[in-house]
Parts: C-alpha cells; sequence; structure tokens
C-alpha cells in the first residue's frame, strides 16, 4: 500500500517544531543545529512526535522498525513496539558482537569463484519469486579457451545464486539444488559504507536480525546529506528486505539527502526553513 508522502495537516506539527531549539554556529560556524534535546523535554511534544508517526505505519504489514545509530534509537523503539513490530539497531563499526562478514556483489561472486575462466548467467524464471522479487541465476563456468559456438557443448552448470534487487548475493547451492537462505550465521554482522565531507563512515547490523522478505521502516531524526540512510537502506536490501519508507522528524531540504535515496520514499513531520 502507497502512503502519502506529505504529513497531515496537523495542529501537533507546529507544537512539535516550536518546542525545537535551533542553537547557530554549532558544531560549527555556519550551521544551525537542530537540537531535538530541547523536545525531548516536553513530553507532550514527544508523545505528539511517536504518535504521528505510529498512526502513519500503524497496520501497514510492517514488521521491522530499523534506527539509526544514535538518535533514531530514541523514536524508533516506541514506534516498533506501538505498531507491533521489532527494533533493529543500525549500529556505528564495532558496537555489535559478533564477526564481521562480506556480502558478494554478482560481479564479486563471478571474480571469486571463476577466477580467470569466463562465467555466463541465466535466470531462472520457474524459481523467481515474484514476493521478494529476487531471481534465482544458473552459472555456467567455461574456459577462455572454448568458443562461444561451443558453449552448448561445453557448458557444465556448477553453482546457482539467489540475487537481490539491489545486485547482490543472498544465497548459494550446487547445480540442480535450490539455493540456501542468506548464507551467514545469525550473530554475523554485515556493514556498508557511506562518504562524509572529509572521508568515509560506517553502519552495521545483526544478519540474524531480519529475514528476506520482511517489511521494514528506517527512523531517524534527521536528514541532512543522506548519507546515514542511503546506507541503512542499503544493508537491508542487501539481505532481502523490503524498505517500505524512510522516516525522519526534520529533514534540510538545502543539503538535498533526499536524492541520495534515489526513489525510495521518505517521510519527514518538518521541513527546516
Amino acid at each position: 500500500m502507497a502512503l502519502d508522502s506529505e504529513p497531515p495537516k496537523d495542529d501537533r506539527i507546529s507544537r512539535i517544531q516550536s518546542s525545537i531549539r535551533v542553537i547557530p554556529n554549532f558544531p560549527k560556524p555556519g550551521v544551525m543545529f537542530q537540537d531535538i534535546t530541547t523536545m525531548l523535554l516536553d513530553p507532550k511534544a514527544f508523545k505528539d512526535t511517536v504518535d504521528l508517526f505510529v498512526e502513519r505505519y500503524k497496520g501497514k504489514d510492517i514488521s521491522v522498525v530499523a534506527g539509526v545509530e544514535a538518535r533514531g534509537f530514541i523514536f524508533g523503539p516506541p514506534i516498533a513496539l506501538a505498531i507491533g513490530a521489532k527494533f533493529v539497531p543500525m549500529r556505528k563499526p564495532g558496537k555489535l558482537p559478533g564477526t564481521l562478514q562480506k556480502t558478494w556483489t554478482v560481479s564479486e561472486f563471478l571474480h571469486r569463484n571463476c577466477g580467470n575462466e569466463f562465467c555466463l548467467g541465466l535466470s531462472s524464471p520457474q524459481l523467481h519469486s515474484p514476493t521478494l522479487n529476487i531471481p534465482f541465476y544458473w552459472f555456467w563456468k567455461l574456459s577462455l579457451m572454448n568458443g562461444f559456438r561451443d558453449v552448448c557443448n561445453v557448458a557444465r552448470i556448477r553453482q546457482m545464486a539467489v540475487v537481490s534487487r539491489t545486485g547482490y548475493i543472498l544465497g548459494t547451492g550446487t547445480a540442480g539444488k535450490r539455493p540456501q537462505g542468506v548464507p551467514f550465521e545469525s550473530g554475523d554482522v554485515i556493514s556498508e559504507e557511506y562518504s562524509l565531507e572529509y572521508g568515509t563512515d560506517k553502519i552495521e547490523m545483526h544478519v540474524g536480525a531480519v529475514e528476506a522478505g520482511e517489511r521494514a521502516i528506517i527512523i531517524d531524526d534527521l536528514i541532512a546529506t543522506g548519507g546515514t540512510l542511503s546506507a541503512a537502506l542499503k544493508l537491508l536490501e542487501r539481505v532481502g528486505v523490503q524498505v517500505v519508507e524512510c522516516a525522519c522528524l526534520i529533514e534540510l531540504p538545502e543539503l538535498k539527502g533526499r536524492e541520495r535515496l534515489g526513489d525510495n520514499p521518505l517521510f519527514v513531520l518538518i521541513k527546516s526553513a
């Protein structure tokens, strides 16, 4: 079910906005810092904020509320409890216990498994999952010495893989057998890197916290350049989760963070002037 892109006309939004303090030149000159701590000191404004998100997502078959560290942890848990979903923390590097694992793109998978040999891939419509929008691929492993005219004679199906909508390998198997699910242990950690103004950073998530096919929303307090939300979105989609929407209390439109999310919906309560 598609959701309206704009927040409802509601007196609660103006009250919430008036409870947020704007601090100029913090943490550096030229920045107008949106300080939500004053809103948190106002129980009515805090409750109204949570209620507006709950009213939007309750009954929408959302099973995952993913909160981005750190202020996504403030709003995510009460929203998750109210709509009957689990809360999944998206954490800064090194904060989650478990072994950090890598997920493979299709090109990385082929390079890793085929070495200096040539690979052809063919999707298998019979195994395609329309619910998860995850295709299955058969991979042919060919010697570079063989020409294309001999493909039919030399091709031998060696491996198959499940590929996500965003091009990541979600599971692998041998020929003739349906691939298994995400090839990690539940306690393993996967990460996604994103760019900052100077350098890069990462966020991480436990693989076993979600399952392919689940419907999720991503919660944070504010979207500025969009790097963190974009990374969180990619992290969930890599393991087959359908992200219904990203949701923030505040948007800074002049920083164009919405553009980094591509076609993925973004819902905000307040657009900062």
